[in-house]
């Protein structure tokens, strides 16, 4: 089961793993690279960044850093983060010490908390139309956090996304004499894929897929919202598209392998180790996890889609930033974040491996031209629609985490799907009552 410690650290992992740009050197040349031609500020400020994720300023100059203080040289941009504790205690840390932020950035989840839960929230609707931001810019599956959740505010903007995908290790295929996996694949051709690989050879288990729940739960391809809209009641048990969830990405991939097979077993363990076929990973493994893929035969494709939700894929793992309620020059704050996810920024970023939220097809061309794999497939990405970014609030990291650990049940077939939908709804009332007494923004829930 994932506990919350682990949630932590996943959370964590995905805002450090985007950052690598070391692990990119191919040799796409920089006027790919779509410029920005907004005015910059002349006026000396300093803008003060903070994340709760323990990046490094190195990491943080690769992927942000550089570019800001060039595109504002008047600008001091001091950059601060902490990597002592827990989450919730870094950012309760960062409140009793007064410390001055104007911009905070983490993974979706974890940032809502710190602005609804832990105070940091401004809504950014007048600022934007202040230093017009075009909102149409952004890549669809956003709009719902723009403008049509949190009661009608703007908290933040995504800033990067990762798209899980489904890597395969093409040495097992081979020796198991199964074709390659395609784009465009359903669950149930997957599934169909992984009972011919499953088999025990020379002492050796191996698995055809392991499903990430992790990763299933917080990219929902059905953008189940967590609670009922405008309300702080859990939909775990009265929406129906959360069985057809547990049993298409949960029960049916652990019918695809040995019963049992998957107690104590880790998708990403096994794959590395050669004894699963397939994983799911996100692009930024190909950055995070370069030591680990250059020495495999491997490829990758879109994750399988439902035959229900034909050509859609998962949510996007997002991270976004904010400019917080104290912020003290909220103008030059919006300067920062409008250029971050400026179409020149994200251009940058996409070569090295790292998803760009916005809907421009040329940027989006740019992803992976520079990263140590820039001859896998990377179309696979964008081959399906990516899901409706789901509105999370501050509850989502909590509830997330309650959905995970009986997601393990049913893929250890401990328990069953009603069952499991009436246990997780019943703690996760607990929690949200618990949750209630935190928040401290109006509409965050």
């Amino acid at each position: 089961m994932f506990s919350m410690r682990k949630s932590c650290q996943m959370f964590i992992s995905l805002s450090a793993i985007a950052l690598l740009s070391a692990c990119g050197n191919g040799g796409a040349k920089s006027e790919g690279a779509v410029k920005d031609t907004g005015k910059v500020s002349q006026e000396p400020v300093e803008v003060v960044i903070y994340t709760m994720v323990g990046d490094t300023e190195d990491y943080f100059n690769q992927r942000f850093g550089d570019a800001i203080r060039k595109k504002f040289p008047n600008y001091a941009i001091k950059y601060i983060t902490d990597t002592t504790g827990s989450l919730d205690e870094r950012l309760t840390r960062l409140g009793t010490n007064g410390t001055q932020v104007d911009l905070v950035f983490s993974t979706t989840g974890w940032l809502e908390k710190q602005l609804f839960q832990y105070g940091y929230a401004y809504d950014m609707t007048e600022l934007i139309k202040k230093n017009k931001v075009d909102l149409s810019q952004f890549n669809p599956s956003f709009s719902d956090i723009l403008g049509k959740s949190f009661g009608g505010g703007i908290y933040y903007f995504p800033v990067q996304a990762d798209i899980p995908l489904l890597f395969y290790n093409k040495a097992l295929f081979d020796k198991f004499g199964v074709p390659y996996l395609k784009d465009g694949m359903t669950s149930e051709e997957v599934y169909a894929v992984s009972r011919r690989l499953t088999r025990n050879e020379g002492g050796v288990q191996y698995s055809g897929y392991i499903p990430s729940l992790n990763y299933l739960f917080r990219t929902n391809p059905v953008s189940i919202p967590l609670l009922k809209p405008g309300t702080t009641t859990p939909t775990i048990n009265s929406d129906d598209k959360w069985k057809t969830f547990f049993q298409k990405y949960i029960a049916d991939a652990a019918n695809s392998a040995e019963p049992g097979y998957f107690k104590g077993k880790s998708d990403f363990n096994e794959f590395k180790d050669g004894r699963s076929a397939m994983a799911t990973l996100i692009t930024a493994n190909m950055i995070s996890s370069k030591a680990m893929l250059e020495t495999m035969n491997f490829d990758l494709v879109s994750l399988p889609t439902l035959k229900e939700y034909p050509g859609i894929g998962p949510q996007p793992l997002t991270v976004g930033m904010a400019v917080t309620k104290m912020a003290k020059n909220k103008d030059a704050a919006m300067e920062v974040l409008k250029y971050i996810v400026s179409n020149e920024v994200q251009s940058e970023l996409a070569k090295k491996g790292i998803a760009p939220v916005v809907k421009n097809i040329e940027v989006q061309k740019l992803l992976g031209t520079e990263n140590f794999f820039k001859t896998k497939n990377w179309n696979a990405v964008f081959y399906n629609k990516w899901a409706n970014f789901t509105y999370t609030g501050a509850m989502a990291v909590d509830l997330n985490t309650i959905y995970t650990k009986y997601g393990n049940e049913v893929l250890l077939g401990t328990l069953d799907i009603n069952t499991v939908l009436r246990k997780a709804e019943e703690e996760a009332l607990k929690k949200v009552e618990e949750l209630k007494k935190l928040i401290v923004v109006p509409n965050a829930y």
